[in-house]
């Protein structure tokens, strides 16, 4: 029979028809399907994730995730309208982040001069990142207790203004 001198093409993935572009059997190597009925690219691959604008010149090393200047403005003065509470729990992890951001700093311009390489810069810019969300904890904690302090006080003020009306209700009759 003459389809068994023929060397048959390599099994197809299911959703490839064994037609045109199959890739042939190449003394023991398969080629990928190609043309039409190529399989769809890998799950990973769809939609590629585009660097940031500004970064996109340079390796991928060297890119560092930037955030807008407006999420700092909160940090700064009262927390929504009210005076500032007191910060001294927030000041001690507020100079942790400044002083890893001089490091950082001096660390960026030693690369620029080419003494040194971007990894130690990455490792110190994670580390930063992690104080300042430390100091951001301390000052939301703080913040909190200062409003449930106030929450309490008013409680407290509410029951003592019932009582007062409750026991004048009470002299009336």
């Amino acid at each position: 029979p003459a389809s068994a001198a023929a060397p048959s093409p390599p099994a197809a993935p299911r959703h490839c028809p064994p037609t045109l572009g199959t890739g042939l059997a190449v003394v023991g190597k398969n080629l990928p399907p190609t043309g039409l009925h190529a399989p769809p690219p890998p799950r990973g691959m769809r939609g590629a994730v585009m660097p940031g604008s500004k970064q996109r010149g340079l390796p991928p090393a060297e890119r560092v995730r930037t955030k807008p200047e407006s999420s700092k403005k909160t940090s700064r003065g009262a927390v929504r309208g009210r005076t500032p509470v007191d910060l001294s729990a927030v000041e001690g992890a507020q100079a942790d982040w400044r002083q890893k951001n001089d490091e950082v700093n001096r660390l960026k311009a030693e690369i620029a001069a080419g003494k040194r390489t971007v990894a130690k810069q990455k490792e110190l810019e994670i580390e930063k990142m992690r104080l300042q969300r430390a100091e951001a904890r301390a000052r939301a904690a703080v913040a909190k207790e200062e409003r449930e302090r106030e929450e309490r006080e008013e409680r407290i003020r509410r029951h003592e203004e019932l009582k007062a009306d409750q026991a004048a209700r009470a002299q009336e009759k």
